[in-house]
C-alpha cells in the first residue's frame, strides 16, 4: 500500500486550500479591501449519491472552508450561506483517477542508475507541477476532482503524486506532499548498442530482475557497513537503489503498466519473485485471459479506451482482419463486467482516451455489456480512494470529507446526462455553461458611408456573413461572447486590401458595430436581423466527406497498419506491422515490427495539409526513415535505410479515432432505466481462431491395430496396440491387447509415431527474439516471454509437433537462455513449460554477430576472444562466491557479500555443466574454435545449430560429444553457407554424432516429417532411424528423452496419429496427443473452422451495420403469372 500519512493533518491541509482565514497566515495582507468570498455554500434540492449504492432525496449539502459540513434530506441552510438550487440534478462524489501517466523530465544526477530506463528515485512530489491548468481542466470537465499522476516511461519510473484538479496551480497540491505508487513497466530502449539496452521485452524483464537484486544487495551492504562491522571503504551510494527499498519491504505499492494481458502475468510473476505489493494498470484486454487474471488476486486499474471499429471498405480489408481483432473489438466493452463478475477489484481510469470526457461514453458501453451503474460509480470513487489510501477524506460525500462533488443534470452515465458543475475543495467550477439561445436570422445593414449590405448570423455555429449584391466577403476567426461578436473580414468590403476587423453587439435582433481597416479607416453599421435564415442543404461533396469521416474518423494515421517493403534487386518483400497514434501536435508515437523483431520508433510526424508522414526508426544497421503520403487509409512511400531507398506500401487495417472523433454512437447509448444489458458469452482461449472453450481432457485410451513407430530399440511394430493412462504410456505391444476399461480406438490403417520435436524454434516469443544491444545477454531468458496465444502453435500441432526448443536469436555471441515447451494450446505460458528440461542458452558465431555496427566484436577472431573473456570473468565471479560460501560467520561479518550477477551466474552454470550451449554455427573453423574453448574451460557444447559445414569436422564434433541440429537442405542464402550439402546430416550421423533436423521457421515446423524423409533421400538412412531425427534425437539434445521422444512404457503419452507412412509427402496428421490429451483432431478441426467462419461472418456483418446501417430490404418478388384458372373454392378446397 502507499506510504501512510496522518489523515487528519492531511485533511486540514486540503481544507486550507480554500480557507481565506488560513491563507492569510501565509500571504501578505491585501492592499485594499479584504476579500468577501463566501465561506459557506448550501447545495439544495438535489438527489445525492453520497456513496455508491446510496441515495438521499431532496438533499441539503452544506460546504464550509473546502470541506463537507453536513448532509441531510431537507436540511436547514445555515445563515449566510450561498444557496445553490440544484432541483432536478444529481450530485455524486468527485471522481478519482488513480493513474494519469505523464512524461517526466529525468536528469542525470549523482546516484542515478547507469540505465536511463531505471529512475525510481524520481518523485513528482518534489518536481514541477506535472499537470498544467489546461490538463487539470480536461480531467475536471469529466468529473475528476483528484488524480494520481504517475511517470509514464521507464522500467522503474519513479513515484507519483496526488493532485486536485483546481484551476489555480498553487492549490493543486494543497498543503500536503502525498506520494503515490512507484511506477513500473517493461519499456525498452530506442536503439541497438549499450545506450539502447534493452531492446527486447525479455531484456526489460531481465533488467528489472537484476535491478531488484541489486537493490536488495545494496541495502544489505549499506546496513552492514553502517554497523561498522565491515572493513574497507563505504559501498557506493545509489539514490536509485535507495528508492527501491520501500517496494522491497512492501511499504510502497507498485503500479505496473501492463500494456497487455500476457504482460500482466509476467509482471505478476516478477512481483511474486520479489514479494512486491503490485497493482496492475490494465490494458482493457484482460477478458482475453480472464482465468489467469483472476488467479493473480491483484487489484487492477482499468482503462476504457475500447478499440474503434475496424475499417472495412472492400474485400481486401475484410480479409486482412483476423478473427482475434474482430472479437477484441466486439468484446472489449464487456471487460469491466467480466472482471466484476469474476471478483476482481478494479478502479476505472481515463488513461488511453483521447480526452478524459470520453469516459462517460465508454462507461455507457460497459454498462450495456453488464457493468452496473453502481459498480461504475464505485470504480471512480470509493475503490480508487481506498487504493490510494485517501478513503478517510475522499471518495464519498460525508461530513469531514473534502468537498469534492460532481453535479449531473440527470442520472450519472445515463443517455443525455452530462456534468454541469464540479466542486473541488469547496470551489465551484462550471463545466456546462447555460445553453446558447438559438439565433439564425438575416437582414439588411445600413453603413455609415451610405451603402447597404445584407448580413446573416448563426449564433450557435458562430458564423456571420456579409454580402454586397452578389459579392460575399469572407470572414475568419469569428468569436461570440454573449451579446458581443467579433472577427476578421475581407477588407474589400471597405474597398481596402487585406483584412479588416469588426466588432458588433446584438441586442435582441438589432446588430450594431463597425469595420476597422489596418490603416484605422472605420465604417460603422447598424440593422435589424429579423428574417429567419433558410436551411441550407449539404452539397454532395460534403455528404461524401461526411460518409468517409464516419468510416475512417478524422484521424487518418492512428491505428494498426500492415505494410510491405520491397527490395527490388533481390526480388524480396518483407512485411512490416505498425501501431501508430497521432498526437494533437502532429507528432506520431507507436511501435513497428518486422521479422518478429520490434523496431523502436524514435520519432514521427504528420503534415495534415500535405497528407505526408515521416517515421524514424532505430535498427541494427542504423537509422531508417519512412516517408510517404496517406490517402484513404493507403500509405505510399519509401524507406531510406543503410540499404538505400526501398519502396513501401501499406494499408490501415484498424483505425483509432483521434482527438476530434465522437466516440459515442446510438448503439452504445444506454437508457439505464429501460434497457437490459447485452449478455456476455463464453470466450475461447486464446481469443480468436482455433481457441478452446475448455482444455482437452486427459483420457485413458487403448489404440489397437496400428503401425507403431516407437523410435526405440524395438523399431516399428505392425498390428500393434498402445495403452495410455493418466497421461503416460502404460503398456505397448503386438498381438492380443490387454483387457481395460479405457476407451478403445481402432487404428486400422493408421500409423502412430512419437510426437515430433523441433530443436530450433522461434515460435511464440513476445517482444523480439533478440536482445542484440550487447555482445553478451546471458541474463535474459525466453521463459519470460513465452506467448501461448501464437496461432502457429496450433498449426504446428496439426503437423504433429508436440515439443519445441524456443531459442534466442543469433544477434550476439552470447545470447539469452532458452525455453523448452510442450505445445499445450489453450493453456498459459506456465502450462507450456517443461520444468525438467535441461537448461540451455543460445550462442552464435559467424556473419550475424560480427556484422553488428558500433558493437564489439566485429570480426570472427573477436568473437572467439570475447567468449573466452566472458568465461574468464565468470571464473573469477565463481571464485568470489566460492570464497564467501566457505567463510564462517565471523569472517563474513567483516565483509560485504558478493553481488549476484545474472549474466555471470548463467555462464557459471555452463562451466559447471548445469546449462548446455546451443550454438548457431556454419563454418568449420569457428566450430572447431568453439569446441576447443569448451574443452579448455571444461564444458561440453550441447548442440551446434544449423551446422552446415558439420560434415567437414564431423569426427571432431563426435569426439567432443556435441549434438548437431541441422537444416536438412538449406543453402545459398548467404556466403558462409555456400559449402552446404544435403548429405551433411547423414555424414555426421555415420560417425556417431547425435543428429536432429530443425525448422527455425514457423511454417516449416508444420511439416517436420518431410525433413526427416530427406535423411532417407540423402544418404539412405533407414526410415525408422530417420524418424529419430525429429523425435528421439532432439529429445536427447534437450535432455527430455526421459519423458518424450519415443513410445516406451513410462514415458509421457506424446504421440501423433497419421493416415499413412509418416515419411510420405502425402501423410496427414489425424490427431496429436500430449500427455494423454488430444490437442489436435482433424475431425474436430473441421468443426472449429466452421465455428470460426460463422463467428467471423457474424462480426463482419455487425461491423458493416455499424458503419453503414441496416441494408435496405429488397422489394417483394411478385410471383410469375399463371395460366391456370383461379380456383373459387380457396386454398382449403371449400367455398368457405
Amino acid at each position: 500500500m502507499p506510504r501512510t500519512h496522518s489523515w487528519s493533518v492531511l485533511l486540514l491541509g486540503l481544507l486550507l486550500m480554500t480557507s481565506e482565514q488560513s491563507r492569510a497566515q501565509f500571504q501578505n495582507r491585501p492592499n485594499g479591501m479584504a476579500s468577501a468570498a463566501p465561506r459557506t455554500h448550501a447545495l439544495v434540492g438535489a438527489t445525492l449519491i453520497p456513496a455508491p449504492g446510496q441515495r438521499v432525496e431532496n438533499a441539503t449539502i452544506v460546504l464550509r472552508d473546502g470541506g463537507v459540513l453536513s448532509v441531510e434530506s431537507s436540511g436547514e441552510v445555515p445563515p449566510g450561506a450561498v444557496v445553490h438550487d440544484l432541483t432536478g440534478h444529481v450530485v455524486a462524489p468527485g471522481f478519482i483517477d488513480p493513474s494519469v501517466l505523464v512524461e517526466a523530465e529525468i536528469g542525470d544526477a549523482a546516484g542515478s542508475h547507469w540505465n536511463r530506463l531505471v529512475h525510481p528515485e524520481f518523485d513528482f512530489t518534489s518536481s514541477a507541477l506535472p499537470l498544467d491548468s489546461g490538463k487539470r481542466s480536461a480531467h475536471r470537465r469529466a468529473g475528476f476532482t483528484l488524480v494520481a499522476v504517475q511517470p509514464s516511461k521507464g522500467i522503474f519510473r519513479g513515484t507519483g503524486t496526488l493532485l486536485a484538479t483546481t484551476e489555480e496551480d498553487g492549490f493543486a497540491t494543497g498543503s500536503w506532499s502525498w506520494e503515490t505508487m512507484q511506477g513500473m513497466g517493461f519499456d525498452r530502449g530506442g536503439s541497438w548498442g549499450l545506450e539502447g539496452y534493452p531492446v527486447s521485452l525479455m531484456g526489460s524483464i531481465a533488467l528489472a530482475r537484476q535491478t531488484l537484486m541489486d537493490a536488495t544487495h545494496h541495502q544489505a551492504a549499506h546496513e552492514r557497513w553502517m554497523t561498522r562491522s565491515t572493513a574497507g571503504p563505504r559501498p557506493p551510494q545509489s539514490d536509485a537503489m535507495v528508492a527501491l527499498a520501500p517496494i522491497l519491504s512492501a511499504r510502497q505499492s507498485v503500479l505496473f503498466d501492463t500494456k497487455d494481458e500476457v504482460n500482466a502475468a509476467r509482471a505478476h510473476a516478477l512481483a511474486e519473485e520479489f514479494e512486491l505489493d503490485m497493482v496492475m494498470l490494465g490494458s482493457g484486454n484482460e477478458f482475453r485471459r480472464l482465468d489467469d487474471i483472476v488467479a493473480m488476486g491483484r487489484e487492477f486499474v482499468l482503462p476504457v479506451d475500447f478499440p474503434d471499429a475496424p475499417v472495412v471498405r472492400n474485400a481486401e480489408e475484410a480479409d486482412s482482419l483476423s478473427l482475434r481483432d474482430l472479437m477484441t473489438w466486439d468484446e472489449a466493452p464487456s471487460n469491466p463486467a467480466r472482471l466484476r463478475d469474476a471478483g476482481v477489484v478494479f478502479s476505472l481510469t481515463a488513461h488511453g482516451l483521447s480526452k478524459p470526457t470520453d469516459i462517460h461514453d465508454r462507461i455507457r458501453q460497459a454498462i450495456r455489456r453488464g457493468l452496473s451503474p453502481t459498480d461504475a460509480m464505485a470504480a471512480l470513487t470509493t475503490i480508487p480512494a481506498q487504493l490510494l489510501g485517501i478513503d478517510s477524506w475522499a471518495g464519498t460525500v460525508a461530513p469531514g470529507h473534502m468537498a469534492n462533488l460532481v453535479v449531473f443534470d440527470g442520472e450519472p452515465f445515463e443517455k443525455g446526462a452530462s456534468v454541469q458543475t464540479v466542486w473541488v475543495g469547496g470551489v465551484e467550477h462550471v463545466v456546462q455553461e447555460p445553453p446558447v439561445e438559438p439565433f439564425r436570422n438575416q437582414g439588411t445593414l445600413q453603413l455609415t458611408d451610405g451603402q447597404q449590405m445584407s448580413c446573416s448570423f448563426d449564433r450557435q455555429a458562430k458564423k456571420i456573413t456579409f454580402n454586397k449584391g452578389d459579392t460575399a466577403f469572407a470572414t475568419k476567426k469569428v468569436e461570440v461572447d454573449g451579446e458581443l461578436i467579433g472577427g476578421s473580414v475581407d477588407a474589400a468590403l471597405m474597398e481596402h486590401r487585406g483584412w479588416a476587423t469588426f466588432r458588433a453587439v446584438l441586442i435582441e435582433d438589432r446588430l450594431t458595430g463597425a469595420f476597422v481597416a489596418t490603416d484605422g479607416h472605420r465604417v460603422g453599421f447598424e440593422g435589424v436581423l429579423s428574417e429567419p435564415m433558410a436551411e441550407a442543404a449539404a452539397s454532395e461533396n460534403e455528404k461524401e466527406a461526411s460518409d468517409d469521416e464516419q468510416m475512417l474518423g478524422p484521424d487518418p494515421v492512428s491505428g494498426l497498419w500492415t505494410c510491405m517493403l520491397s527490395i527490388p534487386d533481390q526480388g524480396f518483400e518483407m512485411s512490416i506491422d505498425a501501431e501508430l497514434t497521432l498526437q494533437a501536435d502532429g507528432g506520431i508515437t507507436g511501435s513497428m515490427s518486422m521479422m518478429d523483431q520490434e523496431v523502436p520508433l524514435s520519432s514521427g510526424s504528420f503534415d495534415a495539409e500535405a497528407s505526408t508522414i515521416e517515421l524514424r526508426t532505430s535498427t541494427p544497421g542504423g537509422e531508417g526513415v519512412l516517408s510517404g503520403t496517406i490517402a484513404d487509409g493507403i500509405l505510399s512511400g519509401s524507406i531510406e535505410s543503410p540499404m538505400g531507398s526501398l519502396p513501401v506500401e501499406g494499408t490501415r487495417v484498424v483505425s483509432r479515432a483521434g482527438d476530434e472523433t465522437d466516440t459515442s454512437s446510438e448503439d452504445d447509448d444506454v437508457d439505464l432505466a429501460s434497457e437490459l444489458p447485452e449478455p456476455n458469452r463464453d470466450l475461447p482461449i486464446p481469443l480468436g481462431g482455433y481457441g478452446r472453450f475448455e482444455p482437452p481432457a486427459t483420457e485413458s485410451v487403448l489404440l489397437i491395430n496400428a503401425v507403431i513407430w516407437t523410435a526405440s530399440d524395438v523399431g516399428i511394430l505392425d498390428d500393434a496396440w498402445m495403452l495410455v493412462e493418466q497421461g503416460q504410456i502404460t503398456d505397448l505391444g503386438t498381438g492380443r491387447p490387454p483387457e481395460t476399461s479405457a476407451r478403445v480406438v481402432d487404428a486400422t490403417g493408421l500409423h502412430i509415431t512419437p510426437g515430433l520435436i523441433d530443436c530450433h524454434s522461434h515460435t511464440g516469443i513476445n517482444g523480439g527474439v533478440n536482445e542484440g544491444s550487447r555482445a553478451s545477454t546471458a541474463e535474459v531468458t525466453i521463459e519470460d516471454v513465452v506467448n501461448p496465444d501464437d496461432v502457429d502453435w496450433y498449426r504446428q500441432l496439426a503437423g504433429g509437433l508436440t515439443a519445441a526448443n524456443q531459442l534466442h536469436g543469433s544477434a550476439n555471441p552470447i545470447g539469452g537462455r532458452n525455453s523448452v515447451v510442450k505445445l499445450k494450446w489453450g493453456g498459459d505460458a506456465q502450462d507450456f513449460r517443461m520444468e525438467d528440461a535441461k537448461p540451455g542458452i543460445k550462442f552464435a558465431l559467424g556473419e550475424n554477430v560480427k556484422r553488428s555496427r558500433g558493437r564489439y566484436p566485429d570480426t570472427r577472431m573477436g568473437v572467439a576472444a570475447f567468449m573466452r573473456d566472458r568465461f574468464d570473468q565468470a571464473e573469477f565471479y565463481r571464485s568470489m562466491h566460492e570464497r564467501w560460501d566457505t567463510m564462517d560467520e565471523d569472517e563474513r561479518a567483516l565483509e560485504i557479500p558478493p553481488r549476484f550477477d545474472l549474466e555471470l551466474q548463467t555462464l557459471v552454470e555452463i562451466l559447471e555443466g548445469d546449462r548446455i550451449v546451443h550454438c548457431h554455427s556454419y563454418r568449420q573453423d569457428e566450430i572447431l574454435a568453439l569446441l576447443r574453448l569448451g574443452e579448455e574451460k571444461g564444458f561440453r557444447i550441447g548442440t551446434l545449430q544449423h551446422i552446415l559445414e558439420g560434415y567437414k569436422v564431423a569426427d571432431a564434433i563426435a569426439e567432443h560429444g556435441a549434438g548437431a541440429s541441422s537444416f536438412s537442405d538449406w543453402w545459398t542464402y548467404k556466403v558462409e553457407v555456400m559449402d552446404a550439402i544435403p548429405w551433411n546430416g547423414w555424414i555426421m550421423h555415420e560417425v556417431g554424432v547425435n543428429v536432429s533436423f530443425n525448422s527455425d521457421s514457423n511454417e516449416l515446423a508444420r511439416r517436420m516429417h518431410g525433413e526427416a524423409a530427406k535423411a532417407v533421400k540423402y544418404g539412405g538412412i533407414e526410415p525408422h532411424e530417420a524418424l529419430k531425427f525429429i523425435t528421439l534425437n532432439p529429445a536427447k539434445q534437450l535432455g527430455i528423452d526421459h519423458r518424450t521422444g519415443s513410445l516406451e512404457v513410462g514415458k509421457d503419452a506424446d504421440f501423433t496419429v497419421w493416415n499413412r507412412d509418416p515419411l510420405s509427402s502425402y501423410a496427414l496428421v489425424q490427431e496429436t496427443w500430449i500427455e494423454g490429451a488430444c490437442y489436435f483432431s482433424r475431425e474436430k478441426d473441421a468443426e472449429v473452422r466452421k465455428r470460426d467462419r460463422d463467428e467471423r461472418s457474424r462480426l463482419l456483418g455487425k461491423l458493416l451495420v455499424k458503419q453503414l446501417g441496416e441494408a435496405p430490404m429488397p422489394p417483394p418478388v411478385e410471383p410469375p403469372p399463371s395460366n391456370e384458372p383461379a380456383d373459387p373454392r380457396g386454398v382449403c378446397g371449400c367455398t368457405d
